[in-house]
């Protein structure tokens, strides 16, 4: 074997190395519904460059599933859903989304996605000033069962553990995550 050989050996197996750390992150991000390279810290981080449009548009609850999209912020509340008791999570009449409201949750939804964290639905809750006072957001994850991070700011210290059912863990002095039980 000569040495253009064995470069080009080298050189395919660093290709197929790369092609399967892709394949890795990629399918560590659907199954886990996150970077397999972020910590909890960094995606609490992460969502928080979503505030910014969550507070301009002032969105009290998102839901983005295949089977049910709806929004309620200043603009209305709005569902797109076969299931509407179980869909929305807001109370009262959800029109179909109108052409404003479409491209409104579309740039709520772009904003989720730059992110990074694949959130399928939240609620918050806002100050007098229009800033998040509080967040709760569910993460589409297929593997890690029900998980979603809490913004509280300057919570203290995370609910105590329902043995069994729910589990608190602290990611900073903002945030919390809840694992729950399918049950």
């Amino acid at each position: 074997m000569d040495m253009t050989q064995r470069v080009r050996r080298v050189v395919i197996l660093i290709i197929v190395t790369f092609i399967i750390i892709g394949i890795i992150h990629i399918g560590t991000c659907w199954l886990f519904g996150v970077s397999v390279f972020s910590s909890r810290s960094q995606q609490a981080q992460n969502l928080e460059t979503a505030f910014a449009m969550i507070e301009q548009y002032r969105v009290t609850d998102y839901r983005n599933q295949d089977w049910c999209q709806n929004i309620a912020y200043a603009g209305g509340q709005f569902s797109d859903t076969t299931h509407p008791s179980t869909c929305n999570l807001f109370a009262g009449p959800a029109p179909s989304f109108t052409p404003s409201a479409t491209a409104d949750f579309r740039s709520i939804t772009q904003a989720l996605r730059r992110s990074g964290v694949r959130v399928a639905f939240f609620d918050a809750d806002f100050n007098s000033a229009g800033r998040i006072r509080s967040a709760r957001f569910n993460i589409n994850c297929l593997l890690c069962g029900r998980v979603r991070y809490e913004y509280q700011p300057n919570y203290g210290i995370v609910p105590q553990d329902i043995p069994n059912e729910m589990w608190f863990t602290p990611i900073n002095h903002n945030w919390y995550k809840v694992e729950e039980d399918w049950n």
